[in-house]
């Protein structure tokens, strides 16, 4: 950092140029970096000095900037509600299904035990009920997984929260 505060990348290059009397001339051409989105006052004020109210056009650039980081930055929030708006919607279903299906398993089961077999229907029901239970489990397995993975990736959406709910 230098006195300014001001992060700054400087390369300079020496630049050999003829001029119009065929005389040869060294330039020293400089190129600044600046690590902020605006360069500090002093080379604002430089601006000025060359074409006046590019000091004006620039900070109104850095505000359209700003603006347009801030809506990137709603739209990824956004998107990220919907994500997890979506993957609970799912799991509902998924839930839903499951117990369909341990329900019908264990109906078929049922009535295949008592007009058919019973060593046939308890297989069947218990065969639907283990698969549900097995199914269920290895959900919450990676629904812990995935919790732990989005906390170490995504950033707090705390401004937002509400409208999970």
């Amino acid at each position: 950092m230098n006195e300014s505060n001001f992060d700054e990348k400087n390369e300079h290059t020496n630049i050999e140029a003829e001029d119009d009397n065929n005389q040869l001339q060294q330039i020293n051409a400089a190129l600044r970096d600046f690590m902020e989105t605006l360069p500090p006052p002093i080379v604002l004020q430089q601006y000025n000095s060359i074409l006046p109210n590019t000091s004006d056009r620039i900070l109104a650039m850095a505000e359209r900037e700003q603006e347009h980081r801030h809506k990137m930055r709603e739209k990824l929030i956004d998107v990220q509600i919907s994500d997890i708006k979506q993957e609970r919607y799912e799991r509902r279903l998924e839930q839903i299904f499951g117990f369909s299906l341990g329900v019908v398993s264990m109906v078929a089961g049922a009535i295949i035990a008592i007009w058919k077999s019973p060593l046939a229907g308890s297989c069947i029901c218990s065969t639907g009920i283990f698969s549900v239970v097995f199914i269920f489990l290895l959900s919450r397995k990676k629904q812990q997984k995935n919790i732990f993975i989005s906390d170490v990736k995504n950033p707090p959406i705390l401004d937002k929260i509400d409208l999970i709910k």
